[in-house]
C-alpha cells in the first residue's frame, strides 16, 4: 500500500483535515484517537506541522497521525521534530503503516554534541540580530541574549577539551569570526568537520545570518527565530485584513515591488502605497522594510543605485547584491539620487529576498515573454517562485553549499511539492560551478530525486521556454 496519490495535492480547512486524517488512519488500522482541534492549531504553532498558507495539507494529515502515534509513545517534542524533518511525505506514510516508533537514527555522541554546539551558536546569533534590531548594543552585558552566552561557554568547553585557547569570550570577536568559514575559527572538531568547516554563520556584506544560519537553527528546533520565516509571517499578517480572493495578488504585488526596488525613492513608495489593491495595514508594511540610506554610502548627499536592479550601488561603484554582480559583472550606474529622497531595504530584506529575487524576475520575465499571462511570480502567497499554469511550479535557490541545500530539500520542499511537475532552478552562479548539480542531485533521497527535477536556472528558462514552441 503506496502513498495515496491526490495526498499531495490534497487542502482544506482544519475541521476536513482531521476528518481526513481520521479516515486514513482507518484505512491503516493505527488505531489512534484523534487530537482536538485546538491540539493541531498549537503544534501549528510550535512549528511541528508544515505551513502552505492558511490552508491544511494532506501532508498535515500526515503529521498529525505521527505526531500522535510518538506522543502516544512519550516521544519529547524535539525527537517528533526531528523524525519529521527527516522524512518525506512517503517515508511519513511508510513510518505510519509500518508502525515505526522510532524516529530517524541519531548521530553518535560526537557528532550529536557538535551538532548541538553549532545549533545553539547559530540560534543564538538569530538572537544577537533580533535584541539589534530592536535597538539593544552589542557586547552590554545586560544586553547579551542568554543564547549567545550559553554558546560562548559551550565553544569555550569544547576548545579547553581539544587542548585549545578559549577565544570566545568577546561577543564582538565571536561576531566578526562568524563572517568567514568556522575552519579558520571554531574549535577544532568543528573546523574539521565536513558538515560545518565551510559554513558561513553571518554575511560577511549584509552582516545578517545567513541561510545556514538558518538552517542550522531550524535543526535545532528554533523555528521562531528564522530570519526568512520572520519576514514572511510579517507580510502574512499585513494581509489577514485583505479578502482572501485577493490577498494572492496583494502578496505578490508587495513581493514584486520590493524585490525590483533595493533602493526606492519616496515618490515610488508613495505610489505604491496608494495602490488601491492593498489597505492601510499592508501599505504601512513599508516602513517595515524600507530605512534611511547610512551616510556612509553616500557621495555629496547622493546616493548611486544600479542601473541594472536597482539595488543600492558601494561609493566604490559596485552593487550591494552579489547575484546581480554574479549576473552583470560590469557595474552600471542608474541615477544619482539625493540621499534624503530615497530609502533603501534592510539588510535582511536585502539578503532575504532582493538578492535571490534577481534570479527570480529573471526567470520570470524570460518565461513571461514566452507564456503570457500563464506565468505567475510568487503565486498563492509563495507556494513556488514562479509557475507556469497550474501544474508547474519553480523554486530558485541560491546556496554556496549543494549538500546543506539537498539536506534542506530532503526535509520537505514546502508548496513546490502541489505542483505535478516540480522544478528546481538553481542560481547562475552556483550551478556554472563544476559538479554543483550532480553533488545535489547525489544527497537527495531516492524519491525526491524522482520527483524533482534539478537544473540550473539558465537551463530552466531555455526548457520552459522551447516547451512553448511545441505547443
Amino acid at each position: 500500500m503506496s502513498l495515496p496519490p491526490d495526498l499531495p495535492l490534497w487542502r482544506g480547512t482544519l475541521k476536513e483535515t482531521l476528518e481526513q486524517a481520521g479516515a486514513l488512519a482507518e484505512r491503516l488500522h493505527l488505531g489512534l484517537a484523534l487530537p482536538t482541534e485546538r491540539a493541531v492549531r498549537d503544534w501549528r504553532n510550535e512549528g511541528l506541522l508544515t505551513r502552505e498558507g492558511r490552508s491544511f495539507t494532506g501532508r498535515n494529515q500526515l503529521e498529525i497521525l505521527r505526531i500522535k502515534q510518538l506522543r502516544d509513545q512519550d516521544f519529547p517534542v524535539h525527537a517528533i521534530r526531528d523524525d519529521l524533518l527527516h522524512r518525506d511525505d512517503a517515508a511519513l506514510y511508510e513510518a505510519l503503516r509500518e508502525g515505526l516508533l522510532f524516529p530517524a537514527p541519531e548521530e553518535d555522541e560526537q557528532d550529536a554534541l557538535l551538532g548541538e554546539t553549532v545549533s545553539l551558536l547559530a540560534g543564538a546569533l538569530l538572537r544577537q540580530f533580533e535584541a539589534t534590531r530592536e535597538g539593544h548594543l552589542v557586547g552590554i552585558y545586560r544586553d547579551i541574549p542568554t543564547e549567545v552566552r550559553q554558546a560562548q561557554a559551550l565553544l569555550a568547553r569544547l576548545a579547553f577539551e581539544h587542548g585549545e585557547d578559549d577565544r570566545f569570550a568577546s561577543v564582538h570577536d565571536l561576531l566578526t569570526a562568524c563572517r568567514r568559514p568556522m575552519a579558520e575559527w571554531a574549535p577544532g572538531p568543528i573546523a574539521r568537520h565536513p558538515a560545518y568547516a565551510t559554513a558561513i554563520l553571518i554575511d560577511p556584506e549584509h552582516l545578517v545570518p545567513t541561510e545556514e544560519c538558518n538552517q542550522f537553527a531550524e535543526q535545532g528546533g528554533r523555528l521562531d527565530d528564522l530570519v526568512e520565516k520572520r519576514l514572511h509571517e510579517g507580510l502574512t499578517q499585513a494581509l489577514a485584513r485583505v479578502a482572501e480572493e485577493e490577498r494572492a495578488d496583494a502578496y505578490t504585488l508587495v513581493r514584486r515591488f520590493i524585490a525590483e526596488h533595493p533602493l526606492a525613492t519616496d515618490e515610488e513608495l508613495a505610489k505604491a502605497r496608494r495602490n488601491p489593491r492593498l489597505n492601510p495595514t499592508v501599505a504601512a508594511f513599508f516602513d517595515r522594510v524600507y530605512q534611511p540610506v547610512h551616510p556612509s554610502e553616500t557621495q555629496g548627499g547622493l546616493v548611486a543605485r544600479c542601473g541594472h536592479c536597482h539595488g543600492p550601488l558601494t561609493p566604490d561603484g559596485t552593487c550591494r547584491l552579489a547575484t546581480c554582480r554574479a549576473l552583470h559583472p560590469h557595474a552600471r550606474v542608474g541615477a544619482r539620487l539625493p540621499a534624503d529622497k530615497v530609502r533603501v531595504a534592510r539588510p535582511e530584506i536585502l539578503r532575504f529576498w532582493c538578492d535571490p529575487a534577481q534570479e527570480e524576475l529573471r526567470l520570470y520575465h524570460a518565461l513571461r515573454e514566452v507564456h503570457g499571462d500563464a506565468v505567475h511570480l510568487y503565486p498563492d502567497e509563495d507556494r513556488c517562485d514562479v509557475s507556469l499554469g497550474p501544474d508547474i511550479g519553480v523554486d530558485v535557490k541560491d546556496y554556496a553549499n549543494p549538500v546543506r541545500l539537498a539536506h534542506k530539500l530532503n526535509g520537505g520542499i514546502g508548496g513546490l511539492r502541489l505542483y505535478r511537475r516540480k522544478i528546481l532552478a538553481v542560481a547562475a552562479r552556483r550551478a556554472r560551478t563544476d559538479q554543483y548539480l550532480a553533488r545535489l542531485r547525489e544527497h537527495l533521497t531516492p524519491q525526491l530525486r524522482r520527483s524533482l527535477e534539478v537544473m540550473g536556472v539558465d537551463e530552466a528558462i531555455e526548457l520552459l521556454s522551447k516547451e512553448t514552441s511545441h505547443g
